[in-house]
């Protein structure tokens, strides 16, 4: 019985260990950026991952790495991967892209680069990537400057759109392709939540 234990706590230890990815570069701008970032909630469908004060997360149209402030409401953009796969892409796989515009110079140089990597991230777009990819909502162009598009809707729905602080923005309906102005909102981070109970996060620039 005892052996049989101390088997399990290993297989148990590995499969967490297996959920991690590891993010390596940061510069001298950002040098806390680099380490292993654990799984954690689900954000709209896909898990997300947490370091100290950085996440990287699915927006519902490309992977994200962010600095998110030690009470995890701020945001700051550093990195970002448009490829679509279940957990965050590998570098192998696809470039982690630098935020090219910002005013601390974390992720603002083009020749920056930062490798993710682990059990956690991945590294392949296999058919079965495909499937679970497939009728995913999306919105695009995420950031966007005047307006956006929601895709992969089934019906026709409600949405509300929010800022950081929770106040309602903008209200409507929409249906697939359907296109919301937004050149009136001021720059920063917003979340479409619709009826269906899915919510997108967006970046207005």
């Amino acid at each position: 019985m005892k052996t049989t234990y101390i088997l399990v706590l290993f297989f148990g230890s590995t499969l967490l260990v297996a959920q991690n990815i590891e993010v390596s570069g940061g510069n001298s701008f950002c040098n806390g950026i680099d380490g292993t970032y654990t799984k954690s909630a689900d954000v709209n469908e896909r898990p997300s991952y947490v370091f100290d004060n950085w996440r990287v997360q699915w927006t519902g149209s490309r992977w994200e790495l962010f600095y998110a402030g030690a009470s995890g409401t701020s945001y700051e953009l550093v990195y970002y991967n448009t490829i679509d796969t279940p957990t965050p892409p590998a570098s192998s796989l696809s470039a982690w892209k630098p935020r090219v515009t910002g005013a601390n110079g974390c992720g603002t140089s083009e020749t920056q680069i930062v490798t993710v990597s682990g059990a956690g991230a991945a590294t392949t777009l296999s058919s079965e990537t495909l499937a679970i990819t497939k009728n995913k909502l999306r919105i695009y162009p995420n950031p966007a400057t005047e307006r956006i598009t929601i895709s992969g809707l089934k019906n026709k729905e409600r949405f509300g759109i929010y800022n950081l602080l929770g106040a309602e923005m903008l209200t409507g309906a929409l249906i697939d392709n359907g296109e919301i102005e937004i050149k009136r909102f001021s720059n920063g981070l917003y979340f479409l939540k619709l009826d269906n109970g899915t919510t997108l996060k967006f970046i207005k620039e």
